[in-house]
């Protein structure tokens, strides 16, 4: 019982995070996080999944890392189900932003 409400709350907070990122992605703010968060991903998990520890994730989610080296673009990409093309969009559309504020 116990593990099934465990498990319907991270399929509730998995599909929060997709809406947020629907919203996100519709006004045009944090591209970087929108693709995370349309993968239904939190920063916590994206660092389980790739070993990139969640300050690093967010200065580049915040346009504080220009240029991620391409182990980082490849394990980000790999875990967000997005191709490089995707990835590059949404960095260079993050550091507009950031240039812009």
């Amino acid at each position: 019982m116990a593990a099934e409400a465990a498990e319907g709350g991270a399929e509730r907070a998995q599909d929060a995070r997709r809406t947020l990122a629907a919203a996100l992605q519709e006004h045009q703010t944090a591209p970087l996080a929108a693709l995370r968060l349309a993968a239904g991903l939190s920063q916590a998990q994206v660092t389980e999944l790739t070993q990139i520890m969640q300050p690093q994730l967010s200065r580049l989610e915040n346009g504080r890392t220009p240029n991620p080296g391409t182990d980082t673009v490849n394990k980000l990409c790999r875990a967000y189900g997005v191709d490089q093309n995707t990835f590059a969009a949404a960095l260079r559309e993050t550091l507009e932003q950031q240039a812009g504020e």
